[in-house]
């Protein structure tokens, strides 16, 4: 929330496919991170790798929109940011009931049993 306006003024000044490629990589390392969690981890260690992973996916949803919408005209861009921010949110919604689904039918998936 409070790096998205920086990434959005500085932008211009760096390739947006790095910026977005280098947001895979904290992503990746702040899931790494959360891999050697126990039942015993506190709410710092929580809240920090989480911060972690803000900074990956502040760096990740501006560039990419930005990319999406540079070859609108500029009559479109408010319908192709809608449409957007439309399916990214229903991509999160299938994800999200996929990885529900398979959590509680882990039976019929025992390689991937937590």
């Amino acid at each position: 929330m409070f790096l998205s306006p920086l990434v959005g003024r500085y932008a211009h000044k760096f390739d947006l496919r790095l910026l977005a490629g280098g947001s895979f990589l904290v992503i990746g390392i702040s899931c790494f991170m959360r891999s050697s969690f126990t039942t015993e981890v506190d709410y710092y260690h929580i809240a920090m790798i989480q911060g972690f992973m803000g900074i990956g996916v502040a760096l990740f949803f501006m560039p990419t929109t930005s990319i999406l919408l540079s070859s609108l005209p500029p009559k479109d861009i408010a319908e192709g940011s809608g449409l957007a921010t439309f399916l990214r949110v229903l991509g999160g919604s299938f994800a999200s009931s996929l990885t529900t689904w398979i959590w509680h039918r882990s039976e019929l998936f025992p390689d991937l049993a937590p």
